[in-house]
């Protein structure tokens, strides 16, 4: 990586006059990997397209599910989920399906994983979906599960959450700076948390709500005007010095 890196930018970061990041983790990594001052990296967080990741209208008739989009990268840590979900107690499980969306639908690894956890009949695998299918499967979910290990920002969250989806995402990286109190934050390596959490939203109606409202309120935080703003603050000062 630091031969391709050394290739690509070569000693181009001691001309550089200011970096910008989507999280204060990105910004954090940033500096422990390239030769920059602090003062000379910001954070501009991402934004949420608010006219399309808002809450349905009605809750559609049908099998409630838990949630998870992910690319094919194993640090999605896909897996967790396929064997959290499996843990459930029987009579809890029974009543929900696992719809999972996204590249990770490809791997020979995850479908593997489902067949061993015996939970063939109750997952369903979507595959690469459009934004607006996307948009109903935020809407429609019971509840949004995201274990990543890693992420530079953790925009699915923002999005389910935008959507009125309650979430559960891990507390790894940048995700708590994204989800703050508005979700339940989880260690990813451990599955007998995530089992626990995940029964205590599909138990409890009034930790679902509770968890929508905070989560509406917290998208809300993010748009990209703010984003514009903020980055265009950052032009400013650099050009006013």
């Amino acid at each position: 990586n630091s031969r391709i890196e050394q290739w690509l930018v070569g000693d181009r970061w001691k001309k550089l006059d200011h970096a910008i990041t989507i999280s204060e983790h990105s910004r954090r990594d940033l500096l422990a990997h390239v030769p920059l001052s602090p003062e000379r990296v910001s954070v501009t967080p991402l934004g949420l397209d608010a006219e399309r990741f808002r809450p349905a209208e009605h809750r559609q008739a049908g099998t409630p599910y838990v949630f998870c989009v992910a690319g094919s990268d194993p640090t999605k840590n896909v897996g967790t989920l396929i064997d959290a979900f499996a843990k459930l107690p029987e009579p809890l499980r029974s009543r929900f399906d696992l719809l999972l969306a996204g590249d990770m639908c490809k791997r020979a690894d995850i479908r593997a994983a489902i067949e061993r956890a015996g939970i063939s009949s109750q997952t369903k695998l979507v595959g690469i979906v459009s934004d607006e299918q996307l948009v109903a499967y935020y809407q429609q979910a019971t509840v949004f599960v995201f274990p990543s290990l890693y992420e530079g920002f953790g925009l699915p969250v923002l999005e389910a959450m935008g959507c009125g989806c309650p979430v559960i995402c891990s507390n790894a990286s940048s995700l708590p700076e994204v989800a703050g109190d508005a979700a339940l934050l989880i260690d990813p390596h451990d599955r007998g948390q995530l089992a626990a959490e995940l029964s205590r939203v599909l138990e409890s109606s009034v930790l679902q709500n509770e968890l929508r409202a905070r989560g509406l309120a917290r998208s809300a935080q993010f748009s990209w005007d703010r984003t514009a703003v903020e980055t265009a603050a950052v032009y400013r000062r650099v050009a006013g010095r």
